[in-house]
């Protein structure tokens, strides 16, 4: 799991996650379990920005074992490289 551990904060709501990341610098992401996962994607990455507190889900397509964000964006092999190619979060 290597750096993935040191970012995944488990189930939490937006809600939750808002709350640890209010007052952190722009770049400061966390990774989550989306606690109602079933139609909007299995995780979220949830990170402060020029804008505010923004959230991301991310999907998993099962057969092909890739991860996206939506149905646009590139597909990463991991968690790890979709995150380290997302704009803004600090590596």
């Amino acid at each position: 799991l290597g750096d993935i551990c040191l970012w995944y904060h488990g189930a939490l709501t937006s809600s939750d996650a808002e709350a640890k990341l209010t007052n952190q610098p722009e770049g400061t992401f966390l990774l989550r379990l989306r606690r109602f996962a079933a139609d909007s994607g299995l995780l979220a990455l949830s990170q402060v920005g020029k804008k505010g507190i923004t959230h991301t889900n991310i999907y998993k397509e099962p057969v092909a074992e890739v991860y996206y964000t939506s149905f646009t964006d590139f597909v990463y092999p991991s968690v790890q490289e979709l995150i380290r190619n997302h704009p803004g979060c600090i590596k």
